[in-house]
């Protein structure tokens, strides 16, 4: 994932994204046992690949994720080769308080 902080007179303007199209689960109770996974092991301190891939693989929907993050899209090489997708969804008003809907 990524942040953009924008800094203007009104105040600052945060954007958080993903460069990943999906996510890896549907599920939000799953998400602590991602990033458990992705942990260093606490007895020896020494990242564990296979945590990550034995996470991966019990979850049949993150087959999708698993193919974007090792292809060459999946660890961008600098900010100009990130594709970036909106996690958001913001309302902007215009000047006669008229709102609308958008994602950046």
């Amino acid at each position: 994932g990524y942040a953009a902080i924008f800094y203007m007179r009104e105040g600052n303007f945060d954007i958080v994204g993903n460069n990943n199209p999906i996510f890896f689960n549907r599920d939000a109770i799953l998400f602590s046992d991602l990033i458990r996974a992705l942990k260093p092991n606490p007895k020896t301190q020494i990242q564990e690949p296979w945590r990550y891939l034995d996470f991966m693989s019990h979850l049949p929907e993150n087959c999708l994720t698993f193919l974007y993050r090792f292809d060459a899209r999946g660890i961008p090489l600098e900010y100009n080769h990130l594709d970036g997708y909106g996690i958001h969804t913001f309302k902007l008003k215009n000047k006669e308080g008229r709102g609308a809907y958008c994602k950046f």
